[in-house]
């Protein structure tokens, strides 16, 4: 896995600090990293740089880093430019006191460097509960994040993402981000309409994404209005996403939640029922379970067990569905027969579709034939202890 300078420095200084007999072989081997360049001052990282045929003033700085994204990049530069060599150990040098001077002197046009310290910060916020001294710093890099693609042109966070090679995925990350924005919302209301313009921008701009994490990013939106009291706008958000998408189930979900479970005055359990209930009666809903199973959940919440009991019921019929696959040879391979026993009591109709489409994780060819991958050398799946190539793959 390739990934940056400042990832590799991170690990290696977490566990410096975890383990002195670590630390005391990296000391031994003349190794650096970044926190010793930090101890330094501007005019020992020029003169070490210098040490290394490395002529820089900040202006001569200023006109070089425009070129770059990232220390690591200018500093490959450099070393190729003027065709630098080092002694073991000290390779990494050139970059560590870019990286510092950098952040020194530029800090409001950030490096990925910097933006990899400040993700690292929030999550540091986040392990001490400080969702909101998290989202502060987070807000910060997710618009330099965007400055920086808007420079050269990036297209998506993927794109983004193969440059950055950070700590942490930038698709990962946004996630985290607007998770935090929501907990940050819970302790002040600003970050309700925080959240909205990040959810907003990001749906609009990023328009290739996984369909779940635009799906993610929908309901952190709509949710996010009925926190600030727009709720006929977050029926109107919902409403027209499940008009061209019904069988987002996820979306009944989100939308029943924000009358009753996200909500803690005056919840609305009767509007949250219709919600959810209006989703099951979609046919192939996705994740049918889970909008059940929310069912139960309110059910519980307003004090009806009978209604809930009888939704769990339904549950236990649908997960109990038994599997038997036989294999058998014929003429030019194999027959894969796959059988389902759905009990005494069978399933609706509208479940079949979903079951079938699930079992074991088989791709069908087009006339229906499950295919299945098998080396030449595995045994036959026949049965017939003879190896895949001398029996059916012949």
């Amino acid at each position: 896995m390739d990934i940056s300078y400042i990832a590799i420095n991170r690990i290696i200084e977490d566990q410096m600090s975890a383990s002195p007999y670590y630390r005391k072989a990296v000391e031994k081997h003349n190794n650096v990293v970044l926190s010793d360049g930090r101890k330094m001052s501007d005019a020992q990282l020029l003169e070490k740089l210098k040490s290394f045929n490395v002529i820089l003033d900040k202006q001569k700085f200023e006109e070089l880093y425009t070129n770059f994204l990232s220390a690591e990049q200018m500093s490959e530069w450099l070393i190729k430019r003027q065709n630098l060599s080092f002694k073991k150990g000290q390779d990494d040098w050139i970059w560590i006191c870019l990286t510092v001077l950098w952040e020194t002197w530029f800090p409001d046009r950030p490096s990925f460097e910097m933006i990899d310290d400040k993700m690292q910060q929030g999550y540091k916020r986040i392990e001490a509960l400080d969702a909101v001294g998290a989202c502060e710093i987070w807000l910060k890099v997710w618009k330099d994040i965007l400055n920086i693609m808007d420079s050269p042109k990036m297209e998506s966070l993927g794109e983004f993402d193969q440059e950055f090679r950070g700590t942490q995925s930038v698709v990962n990350w946004v996630q985290d981000l607007e998770m935090e924005l929501w907990n940050a919302g819970l302790k002040d209301k600003n970050f309700f309409h925080e959240r909205i313009k990040f959810c907003e921008d990001f749906i609009n701009r990023f328009t290739d994404m996984e369909p779940l994490i635009t799906e993610n990013m929908k309901r952190a939106l709509a949710q996010s209005y009925f926190q600030v009291g727009e709720v006929e706008k977050t029926d109107s958000l919902f409403r027209e996403w499940l008009i061209e998408d019904p069988q987002w189930g996820w979306g009944w979900i989100g939308w029943s939640d924000c009358y009753w479970l996200d909500v803690w005055k005056e919840r609305d359990f009767d509007t949250g029922e219709q919600i959810l209930k209006e989703g099951l009666a979609v046919p192939y809903v996705r994740d049918k379970i889970d909008i059940m199973e929310r069912l139960v959940e309110l059910y519980s919440e307003s004090d009806r067990e009978e209604e809930a009991d009888k939704i769990i019921e339904k549950i236990e019929s649908l997960e109990q569905v038994k599997q038997e696959v036989e294999i058998s040879k014929i003429e030019k391979g194999l027959r894969i027969k796959t059988k389902l026993n759905f009990g005494e009591e069978g399933i609706p109709l509208d479940e079949f579709a979903r079951i079938h489409n699930s079992i074991s994780n088989i791709d069908y060819l087009n006339e229906g034939v499950p295919k299945i991958k098998i080396g030449r050398n595995d045994p036959c799946p026949c049965g017939s202890g003879k190896k895949y190539k001398k029996c059916c793959g012949r």
